[in-house]
């Protein structure tokens, strides 16, 4: 608030237009400038009403309803996401602004993509050609270094770590940054010098990602779930049976929001279809070494051999 006005900022990510009362750094390279298309999303700063709010702990999650979720965390503030359109924040006296956007770019957009009725997945999508392919698995698994060195080889990174996937199993761009470790940032070369931390007490960096070509949703050809052992070699095989099912939904991001808000079935439906329309794929690398280049060779061979 300055001289009694609010200001206002415009971005664009997952295909909607955000306007914002607080600045996001995260979505710079977004931006759009006068525009005159109406807000899909809003996001401001403001207080949250009590009436009907259930009581929160630190760090608990309350569902509302179908079209409303609530959460608090401690040291940070209230975030109330309604309808798939407005985002609502109150922080708390003193809270750290990075925190404050990396739960509202998160957790907050994870919610809302959600309640507009996306398969919101924690994965990396990574375009080839007029595909794209999608990386999941486990934390510290690579995803985020294999969606870096794909961009270090002229790939657009469509999304990192929230990924929405419409009804006819494509996806969406998103916002424009990789979050990756130092050591990840170091195995490939890269400076961290002048990037922000995601938070800052982790050795963690908002690595910027170029516009690209994509701006409109693409098909999911392939999803390739990565893992580590300590054997050497890279390994690749195909994901059959109800296994593929079950790949979606451990890495559905924030599964826990599903059951409150209404939205198992639906989210089965769709973990479904995709699994019936997609190659899937087990990538098993060594945990002795991260030979990325080789990784990366291995998956565009793959993708590439598969499509039609």
């Amino acid at each position: 608030m300055i001289g009694g006005q609010t200001l206002r900022w415009r971005y664009r990510a997952y295909g909607l237009v955000i306007d914002s009362a607080m600045e996001l750094p995260e979505l710079a390279a977004a931006r759009t400038e006068g525009s005159d298309a109406v807000a899909d999303v809003t996001i401001a700063v403001g207080r949250i009403a009590d009436n009907g709010l259930p009581p929160g702990d630190p760090q608990t999650l309350n569902w509302l309803d179908h079209d409303r979720v609530w959460f608090l965390l401690d040291g940070v503030g209230q975030f109330l996401i309604e309808n798939g359109r407005a985002i609502t924040i109150e922080p708390v006296a003193g809270c750290d602004p990075v925190a404050l956007r990396v739960y509202l770019l998160g957790s907050g957009f994870g919610a809302l993509l959600l309640q507009r009725g996306y398969l919101v997945l924690h994965a990396n999508s990574i375009r080839i050609g007029e595909h794209c392919l999608l990386s999941i698995g486990d934390s510290g698994a690579g995803k985020s270094t294999l969606a870096a060195a794909f961009l270090a080889r002229g790939y657009d990174v469509l999304a990192d770590d929230v990924v929405p996937v419409d009804g006819a199993g494509r996806a969406l761009p998103g916002f424009p940054r990789i979050k990756l470790w130092q050591d990840s940032a170091t195995r490939l070369g890269l400076s961290t010098s002048g990037l922000p931390r995601v938070l800052p007490e982790l050795d963690k960096f908002n690595l910027p990602v170029p516009a690209g070509d994509a701006a409109h949703p693409l098909p999911v050809h392939a999803v390739y779930h990565l893992r580590a052992r300590p054997e050497p070699g890279i390994v690749l095989e195909p994901i059959g049976g109800m296994e593929r099912l079950q790949m979606l939904t451990e890495n559905t991001y924030r599964f826990h929001f599903l059951q409150g808000m209404a939205q198992r079935a639906r989210h089965f439906s769709q973990c479904r279809d995709l699994a019936g329309r997609v190659r899937m794929v087990q990538v098993t690398r060594s945990t002795q070494g991260f030979a990325i280049d080789a990784l990366v060779d291995a998956i565009v061979a793959d993708f590439e051999a598969s499509l039609p």
